[in-house]
């Protein structure tokens, strides 16, 4: 059974602030465009994955780009464990470095859950949570809560990624 964890990427995000004592604020973060090429395959594939975000919202404070190195590893039929490294570059701000490391379990064969700690150098430390959905041997949707207990970084998101076969 295929583990699509390793190539889903949010495309859009509805943030939210629950310790806010006005209403919270929501809405659409920049769009993001991004690619994966997998250079390695087998039992512990590893994968090049580059984002471009593109000034979509009233805040271009995250328009930029990012890289990451993926890898995972098959733990079983079912339980798969990913780890990546990356580098965001976004206007205005120093480079960060970012990490993640995720346990996935495919729940049936078309619907996935993982956890994944993640954060960026010296910066935040967070968790997300999420479902995945295979529609399609090449089209995945994902819904995902992120929440962090050292500040008011909290979201939750739905995704939709699609492979290109080659």
């Amino acid at each position: 059974m295929p583990q699509y964890r390793i190539w889903r990427q949010d495309s859009c995000r509805l943030h939210f602030s629950p310790n806010e004592t006005k209403v919270p604020q929501s809405g659409f973060d920049d769009l993001e465009v991004g690619l994966k090429y997998q250079f390695v395959r087998g039992k512990t594939p590893m994968a090049l994955l580059t984002h471009i975000i593109l000034p979509t919202s009233d805040d271009d404070s995250r328009v930029g780009a990012f890289w990451k190195v993926l890898w995972a590893h098959d733990l079983g039929p079912y339980l798969n464990v990913g780890c990546n490294v990356g580098l965001e570059v976004l206007k205005g701000r120093s480079p960060q470095y970012n990490y993640s490391l995720s346990v996935s379990m495919n729940l049936t064969e078309k619907l996935g859950y993982y956890l994944e700690p993640f954060g960026t150098l010296g910066d935040i430390h967070a968790w997300d949570t999420g479902l995945t959905c295979l529609v399609s041997p090449n089209v995945q949707l994902d819904f995902s809560l992120g929440f962090s207990l050292m500040s008011s970084y909290n979201y939750f998101a739905f995704g939709c990624s699609w492979r290109i076969p080659h």
